[in-house]
């Protein structure tokens, strides 16, 4: 590994981490932001990253799709969030490595290490509310399809692929304020906070499958 971005609010814990790091992985190049925005101005060129949720910018589902959609690299997530929904979603969106932030700053660089030798690391109370989640989502999923109208469908489709409501109302020849109303609807049947949330989660109670 060559280039690490470690983001965390709070310089103490980049600190910290970074000299645990240098240690792994002697003369290696540290990078640090302290916010979802200075993070994405860092990328794509890392070999991985270690990310606190909590960081301003960004409410932590965009704002760990966003670093997600802009590095191939690994993301080890250190979190103190117990929100099962969140972390599911956030393995949904292929993070593969998740720590807690009681953990000790030993296991947080091998569970980097691991990441980067294409291993995975969960804490085993994730692991199991990753297990319990798919059979969950799977019922969950099957609920929500049956609340949404098939326009609704559309839009949602429409919506994860970054559609604006003028091009959603062009491709299925409604007008915007009525695209509009869709949205807000459907938004609201999947639990969704704004739109980009709502990609997130219609890809992971798999509603952007084709129909």
């Amino acid at each position: 590994m060559q280039n690490c971005l470690i983001c965390d609010d709070h310089p103490l814990v980049r600190r910290g981490l970074a000299f645990a790091v240098d240690q792994r992985w002697p003369g290696i190049r540290i990078l640090e932001a302290g916010s979802y925005p200075e993070a994405l101005s860092l990328l794509p060129d890392v070999d991985a990253v270690l990310l606190d949720l909590g960081m301003p910018g960004a409410p932590p589902r965009d704002g760990v799709a966003a670093i997600k959609a802009a590095t191939p690299a690994p993301i080890l997530i250190v979190t103190a969030s117990t929100d099962d929904d969140l972390m599911l979603d956030l393995l949904d969106l292929g993070i593969g490595g998740i720590v807690t932030k009681d953990a000790s700053v030993e296991i947080v660089v091998a569970a980097l290490a691991l990441l980067i030798a294409g291993g995975r690391h969960l804490p085993p109370s994730i692991a199991e509310l990753a297990a319990r989640g798919r059979d969950s989502r799977r019922g969950r999923a099957s609920v929500v399809a049956a609340q949404l109208s098939p326009r609704q469908r559309d839009v949602i489709q429409l919506i994860g692929k970054g559609y604006s409501n003028k091009e959603i109302a062009q491709a299925i020849g409604v007008a915007p304020t009525t695209v509009k109303t869709h949205v807000a609807q459907a938004l609201a049947i999947i639990g969704a906070e704004n739109r980009t949330d709502g990609a997130v989660k219609a890809a992971a109670l798999g509603l952007l499958s084709a129909p």
